[in-house]
């Protein structure tokens, strides 16, 4: 019952986050579910609900995705995940929490990715390492999200185009936990966790629908943008990386 309950808040939590900013939602929610499940379950089922998660709000959103933005990005996907599937049984993945942590740090203390307008090379390069951060950490967002700092982007634009890309990132995900395993080499039991994908699956869609609801003005908007981004980078350097390091 403990589980269910902090996993169903964990979505919801996450959902409302994601359609109300633009970010930090598929963080959070990975976050919680490390706390309940094994590391590698963890990921697995976070990808389902974030595919429901990515999906809702993209059809919510969708009249303000970017498209030059989604297509080299789709680009990069196979490459990526080809690569992440590899390091994901080898590589600790505490090592990449701190780079990661660290590089959004940077991010936040310099103008200097904000000031960015990538282009198409620009975007695949982001979304190659976003693939590799969704594959081997779980989320794509401590990759993805400080180049939505600029002015250029407003809140609709955020939402809707990194949830397209991040849906991209999580359905090859899926698909090769289900046939290929990991430890096992035996396709993961999705089945197994079906009341608990239920609920998230469920809590994910109440906290989108309350997300699209809550107002936030563009300059509250990007300061809440800017306050997830350094507790995320926090949490990844400091608290995953470094007192795990330590420990």
């Amino acid at each position: 019952m403990t589980v269910l309950i902090v996993a169903s808040f964990a979505a919801f939590a996450g959902a409302f986050l994601s359609a109300c900013i633009g970010l930090g939602g598929g963080t959070l929610f990975i976050a919680c579910l490390y706390l309940v499940f094994d590391p590698l379950v963890a990921i697995a089922l976070h990808g389902v609900v974030q595919i429901v998660n990515n999906a809702a709000r993209l059809i919510v959103f969708r009249q303000a995705a970017v498209g030059t933005i989604i297509r080299p990005f789709l680009v990069a996907l196979l490459p990526a995940v080809a690569l992440g599937w590899y390091l994901l049984g080898i590589l600790d993945s505490i090592v990449l929490q701190g780079l990661l942590g660290a590089f959004i740090l940077v991010s936040l203390t310099t103008p200097l990715l904000t000031r960015l307008t990538p282009g198409p090379r620009g975007w695949f390069g982001i979304g190659f390492g976003a693939t590799l951060s969704s594959m081997l950490v779980g989320a794509a967002d401590p990759a993805l999200a400080p180049f939505f700092l600029g002015e250029r982007f407003q809140r609709q634009q955020i939402i809707a185009t990194k949830a397209a890309c991040q849906l991209a990132t999580h359905i090859p995900k899926v698909l090769l936990f289900a046939v290929l395993g990991m430890q096992t080499q035996e396709g993961f039991r999705y089945a197994d966790h079906s009341g608990v994908l239920l609920a998230m699956i469920v809590a994910v869609v109440l906290g989108v629908v309350a997300g699209k609801r809550t107002k936030v003005n563009q300059a509250l908007f990007r300061g809440l943008f800017r306050g997830v981004l350094f507790v995320l980078g926090l949490k990844l350097l400091v608290w995953d990386a470094l007192r795990t390091g330590w420990s």
